[in-house]
This record gives structure tokens, sequence and C-alpha cells, in this order.
């Protein structure tokens, strides 16, 4: 019997999305709260919490990008000095969209944009969510240009309607496994979920 998810600790709302619907397609339960920081500087403030959680309650998946973390070795050592066993900490490389470009297929269907326009390493990319929301804006759809792209003369980097557009992907459509095969960051961590809740 696979163990249980406690929790989950996500940097922000589109991540904490994408960590339930892993669980989901990994066949994980979760029993407890699942939350998001609403940015990494908070993320990072109360990982020792979750860290704690995980001693007391048992498995809680923490997920954020790799991008806010300039040198992963020591500042991961420096933000968190003794990490539980049972606290699945994972970065996306290079950020989530990182993830969710590398289902290419069923991004590019859901988009109305061609999957072949799609980075082949999507880890590699270094403004992921730029790069998505550039394809989105050659989407064949006005409804995913509008609501993806920023508007001229706006200062934001992406549409008003971006992060709805994008969890209704996650919550229905993005295929992780699949995703893995492009994505090596993402195939850690299922690899690493697998593993501790064997």
């Amino acid at each position: 019997m696979k163990r249980p998810l406690a929790m989950i600790w996500a940097e922000g709302f589109l991540d904490r999305v994408a960590a339930e619907r892993l669980a989901k397609e990994l066949g994980l339960r979760i029993e407890g709260a699942v939350k998001d920081a609403g940015g990494i500087d908070r993320f990072w403030e109360l990982l020792d919490k979750y860290n704690k959680a995980a001693e007391q309650c048992g498995l809680v998946f923490a997920l954020a990008d790799h991008d806010g973390v300039d040198c992963a070795g020591p500042k991961l050592a420096a933000k968190l000095r003794s990490r539980h066993r049972d606290l699945i900490l994972r970065l996306s490389v290079a950020e989530l969209e990182s993830w969710l470009m590398a289902d290419h297929e069923s991004l590019g269907e859901y988009l109305r944009v061609s999957p072949s326009k799609f980075p082949e390493e999507p880890d590699k990319v270094k403004d992921p969510k730029r790069t998505l929301v550039d394809l989105a804006a050659k989407s064949s759809k006005p409804a995913i240009r509008a609501g993806m792209a920023p508007k001229a003369g706006h200062s934001t980097n992406r549409g008003p309607e971006y992060t709805l557009i994008m969890e209704q992907f996650v919550r229905q459509y993005w295929m992780p496994f699949r995703a893995a095969e492009r994505s090596p960051s993402l195939k850690r961590a299922i690899v690493a979920l697998r593993a501790a809740s064997a």
C-alpha cells in the first residue's frame, strides 16, 4: 500500500495545482492541507515549518521553481539545515512551465499551436513562462491569444487569463508521465515521489 501525502506546500497557485495533479497521476492520496505560498520568498521562509510537519505527520510534497535559487546546493543548505526524509522537496527546472511545455502534444492541442513549435528540451529554456506566452500568442484561437498574451502597453509579462487557462490545462489535459520523457527534472520528481511513497 502506498504511503499517503500528509500535505502539499507549493510556491504558487499553479505549482499547487500541478503538485495535486502529479500526486493524483501517481495514485497518491492527500490526507491534509494543500497550500501555496503566493511567492518564492514566502515559500522558503516557511519551508522549515513544513519540514517539521514532515517529521511529525508524514510525507510532505514541497514544489517550487528552480529559478528562485541561484545555486541550489548551497542555498538549500542555508535555508534548510536538516531536511527530514519525509519532506519531498522538488524544484522544477527552470519553472513549472518547463514541465507543462514538456507535454507538447497535449499543450499544443489545447492552445491550438503546432506541437512542433515547442522546445524539445524545455528544462534548458531560460525563461519558460515567456516562451509559453510567446507560443500562445501564435494560437489559432483568438480567446487563447487574448487571454495568454499581455496587452500592448502593459508592464505585465502575461495576459489577464493566463492562470485560469493554464489551470484548466493542468487539471484536465496535462500528462505528467509523457511530459517526463522531455523533462529530466520532472522525471526526477516522479522518481522521488514514487520512492518516498513506496
